[in-house]
C-alpha cells in the first residue's frame, strides 16, 4: 500500500486532473478519476516486478517517441480543459463526460508519462520488491498497490470536497490554471522528446 501511496504523491498532470474533477463535480468524481492513474500504475507494478530489465531497455531506446507523443496528447488535454465555459454552472460542466470518462483521461496522462514509469520502479527498488523474492501471490502485492493509490485519492478528494468551496468565477478561473498547467506539462514533455532526439 505505501507504493501506491508514494506513486500517487508526486505533483503532475494526474493530480491537477483529480483536484479539478472534486471542485468542478464533487468528492466521487474526484475520487473515481484517481482509479484511472491507480489502474495504470499497478500496471507498471507488474511490469516492473516480472521484467524490469526488459523495460528499463525498452524505456531507455524507445524515451524520446514516449515523450514527444505522449507531451502531445497532455498538451491536447490542457487546452481542452482551457478552452472549456466552466463558469456556465456546475451541472452543465463537463455533461457530456461519464464518471468513467474521467477515470480514462488520469489513465492517459499517466500512460502518456513516461517518467511514472521510472518512479515506479525505483519505489520498487527501494522496498526490495520483485516477483522472484515475494513470500506473498504477484497478485496479492499488485492489489495492495491499487488499494494503497486508491486510499491516497479517496483521503485527499473527501479533504478538497469538504474544506474547499469555490464560487462560479472562481471555478473559471481554477480551471484556466489547470488548463494552462496541463498544457505546460505536456509542452515539457514535447521539448525533452525533441531534445533527446537531437
Amino acid at each position: 500500500m505505501t507504493v501506491g501511496i508514494c506513486a500517487a504523491v508526486p505533483v503532475g498532470p494526474v493530480l491537477i486532473l483529480v483536484l479539478q474533477k472534486t471542485l468542478m463535480r464533487g468528492r466521487w468524481a474526484g475520487t473515481v478519476a484517481g482509479i484511472g492513474s491507480a489502474l495504470v500504475d499497478t500496471l507498471y507494478a507488474a511490469v516492473g516486478l516480472y521484467a524490469l530489465t526488459m523495460l528499463g531497455d525498452f524505456i531507455a531506446r524507445e524515451t524520446p517517441y514516449i515523450l514527444l507523443f505522449g507531451g502531445i496528447l497532455v498538451c491536447l488535454l490542457g487546452v481542452m480543459i482551457f478552452l472549456k465555459d466552466a463558469s456556465a454552472g456546475l451541472d452543465s460542466v463537463e455533461s457530456h463526460y461519464t464518471m468513467a470518462g474521467y477515470a480514462v483521461q488520469t489513465a492517459g496522462c499517466a500512460l502518456s508519462n513516461p517518467a511514472a514509469v521510472a518512479v515506479m520502479m525505483a519505489i520498487l527498488s527501494v522496498f526490495k520488491l520483485d516477483a522472484q523474492s515475494l513470500t506473498v501471490p504477484v497478485w496479492a502485492v499488485l492489489v495492495f498497490v491499487f488499494l494503497g493509490e486508491m486510499l491516497y485519492w479517496f483521503c485527499l478528494s473527501e479533504a478538497v470536497g469538504k474544506f474547499m468551496r469555490v464560487r462560479p468565477r472562481t471555478l473559471k478561473i481554477f480551471s484556466k490554471i489547470c488548463g494552462a498547467a496541463i498544457a505546460a506539462f505536456g509542452i515539457v514533455l514535447i521539448v525533452k522528446g525533441i531534445i533527446s532526439l537531437i
